[in-house]
């Protein structure tokens, strides 16, 4: 009885984690693609 309040209160922050670590991924891969986007923009235009 004891341990079920305790995973019911690890979940929220787990999932928490776990969106945090998606949404700063998803915002550091987005700058990555469009510099590196550009960089064969450049070398093909070159």
């Amino acid at each position: 009885m004891a341990t079920a309040p305790r995973e019911q209160r690890e979940e929220p922050v787990l999932d928490g984690g776990v969106l945090r670590g998606v949404l700063i991924a998803s915002a550091l891969s987005v700058p990555f693609w469009v510099i590196s986007g550009a960089l064969v923009l450049k070398a093909l235009v070159q």
